[in-house]
Order: C-alpha cells, then sequence, then structure tokens
C-alpha cells in the first residue's frame, strides 16, 4: 500500500479514537476527583494549604489559562523527574516474566538463628534467612505472626534477643 506516514497516524488514530477519548476521560475525571478531594479536606487555604491541582483549577476557573497550563507542565515535569531512576542506580530484575525496576539495595541480607522475645512471648523463634538480589522476595503471614518485627531486626532498629550474624554481612 502506497500510504503516507502521516496517512498511517490518521488512520491509527481514527481506529483508537475511543481508546483515546475513554482514557482522556478517565484522566480527566481523576484529575476532578482529586481537586474536589483535596478541597474538601481543606487544600485550599491561600498561602497555607494549596496544592499545585487546586491552583491550577482556580487560575482555570479565573480565566487565567497561561499561568494554569505552566503551573501543570511544571507538575507533570515533576512528576517525570520524581519517577525516573536517578543517576542509573536501578536495576532490573525479572520475576515471574514480569520486569522490576528498583533501587540496587544493601542485598544480600542475612539471618541466622535470630530469636526475637517481647516479654515472654516469642515473636521469632531461631529464624534463618537469607535474601538475595534478583527476583522479589515476598514475606507473607496473618496478622501478628512477626513480619515487621523481622523485618525491623533485619535492619538492626530492633534488636534480636539472640543471633549469630543478623543483619548484613560486613
Amino acid at each position: 500500500m502506497d500510504v503516507s506516514p502521516a496517512g498511517r497516524m490518521i488512520t491509527l488514530l481514527w481506529d483508537a479514537r475511543y481508546s483515546l477519548l475513554t482514557a482522556l476521560l478517565a484522566g480527566f475525571g481523576r484529575a476532578a476527583a482529586e481537586v474536589g478531594a483535596v478541597m474538601i479536606v481543606g487544600g485550599n487555604i491561600d498561602g497555607f494549604t494549596r496544592t499545585m491541582t487546586t491552583a491550577v483549577a482556580l487560575e482555570t476557573s479565573k480565566g487565567n489559562l497561561p499561568l494554569a497550563m505552566g503551573l501543570g507542565l511544571i507538575l507533570v515535569a515533576i512528576v517525570l523527574a520524581v519517577t525516573q531512576p536517578r543517576g542509573g542506580r536501578a536495576s532490573v530484575r525479572a520475576a515471574g516474566g514480569l520486569t522490576m525496576r528498583a533501587p540496587i539495595s544493601d542485598l544480600p541480607l542475612v539471618l541466622d538463628d535470630v530469636s526475637l522475645q517481647a516479654g515472654a512471648t516469642a515473636i521469632l523463634s531461631r529464624l534463618s534467612l537469607t535474601i538475595t538480589p534478583g527476583a522479589p522476595t515476598l514475606i507473607v503471614g496473618p496478622n501478628g505472626a512477626g513480619k515487621t518485627n523481622l523485618l525491623r531486626s533485619a535492619w538492626d532498629l530492633a534488636a534480636p534477643s539472640t543471633a549469630a550474624s543478623p543483619g548484613r554481612p560486613d
């Protein structure tokens, strides 16, 4: 077929018009809901609690579209800057066919024969665990099983009752 790149783009946009309209309306609805929620909880007190989204909404309602567009572009730039990896310190890890981007961490984490007690209650009893870089590691258990205490002792935020080699290896 002898179709120009512009013709292909127009055809593609025409075919995707309902999907694009749905995405646009969903984005607008989400932005309106965020602005409404912020205003309800007091996020529009001038000079005290005004947020970028409420400032954009306020300036748009006043007819100051250049300022509203400028604030919106600044907000988009901040979001893009915050969500991008910093200085190449992100690693890519594959897990179950999925790819995760995560900051490089202090792994491996080694816990060897760790016990933790709160009074007479044993929270962790002779736990040994090694977490290495690679696939994500999940810690699953019911409420009160000791998941948070495990992580606190692993990162030296809570001193274990007994431990052969707690925390990160040197």
